[in-house]
């Protein structure tokens, strides 16, 4: 099993990527910005060339914010957001994973704490959305 970094507001660079690998880590978890990444695609690990063991791990920021940000705002186009529909949203990402990346994508779901009970209070069915979310994602092959 790996060990993953995360710091305060996926802060990442050669530098902070040398220090997670000399630390022993396997992987560490990053911003995955339209401003950082430029088009590139977030649901690939990507390496620093400080540190080519080390996975960078991309947040899929637009799917973690459905859930931190507008899960309960009823002017969100998609509100309100069940379960299946998010899964197939995650599946989606997957089946779009470029050939060279030989089946080993991801999607990035990083929140804050805070995010269940401060921005999506019980009242929300967040509760009930997380609990419903495994089982819509093993309904899809390959996903895990």
């Amino acid at each position: 099993t790996g060990k993953v970094f995360r710091n305060t507001e996926l802060i990442a660079s050669d530098a902070v990527a040398a220090q997670v690998a000399a630390l022993g880590f396997d992987g560490l978890c990053i911003e995955g910005a339209d401003r950082l990444f430029g088009g590139r695609r977030v649901t690939v690990p990507y390496r620093f060339a400080a540190a080519p063991a080390l996975a960078a791990l991309p947040r899929h920021y637009r799917l973690s914010d459905d859930i931190a940000f507008r899960f309960s705002d009823r002017r969100w186009a998609a509100w309100p957001l069940h379960a299946e529909r998010y899964a197939e949203w995650l599946h989606g990402e997957a089946a779009a994973l470029p050939p060279q990346a030989g089946g080993r994508g991801f999607v990035g779901l990083f929140m804050d704490y805070e995010t269940f009970g401060e921005h999506q209070w019980a009242d929300t069915g967040i509760f009930d959305f997380m609990r419903a979310l495994p089982g819509e994602l093993l309904k899809h092959q390959g996903c895990r």
